[in-house]
């Protein structure tokens, strides 16, 4: 009997929070949300080069001080991040020509596997590979999908869930 009480304790422990639809609408600053970033206190986005669907290297340290770059950290299993994929083609038509990118960061698939899957789902924004989750890592992602604005002076000022408050951060931002 104890045995089976610590197995079960066990499970519960591993599969806390899985599952579970990510909060629609961000937290505001106030409320305590420490992923959310505000412009007095912008954290440097860490660096990174990652492979594209082409496989060509993609740099972050391209885009500094030209664009502001929208990072999605996905996967083709996660059913909220396909869900959120016709929110991320909308907003790509919508700022194409801007001074906007947005890259889907797939995490720990391969090729094989993506492009099909963007194909199918007429994903319109680049798709990266960061096939040993150690961007993922460096910015702290605790789950998917999890979105990082990222301003053009390369500062992070939104971490957290797909939402209106994000949509709008990016319309102020590129205001700028």
């Amino acid at each position: 009997m104890k045995k089976i009480f610590l197995i079960l304790l066990a499970c519960s422990v591993f599969s806390l929070g899985m599952g579970k639809k990510p909060a629609k609408e961000a937290v505001p600053a106030e409320k305590g949300n420490a992923a959310i970033q505000t412009e007095g206190s912008s954290k440097s986005a860490p660096q990174f080069t990652l492979k594209d669907l082409d496989g060509k290297d993609v740099s972050l340290k391209d885009f500094k001080d030209k664009k502001a770059v929208l990072l999605v950290f996905w996967a083709t299993w996660c059913i909220y991040c396909v869900e959120e994929i016709s929110d991320l083609i909308k907003l790509t038509e919508q700022y194409k020509g801007k001074e906007l990118v947005i890259f889907g960061v797939n995490l720990e698939e391969t090729t094989k596997k993506v492009a099909p899957f963007a194909k199918k789902n007429k994903i319109n924004y680049s798709i990266l590979f960061d096939e040993k989750g150690t961007v993922a890592r460096a910015y702290e992602v605790q789950g998917l999908p999890a979105n990082v604005l990222i301003d053009k002076k390369g500062n992070i000022i939104y971490s957290g869930s797909y939402s209106e408050e994000l949509e709008k951060l990016i319309a102020a931002t590129l205001k700028k």
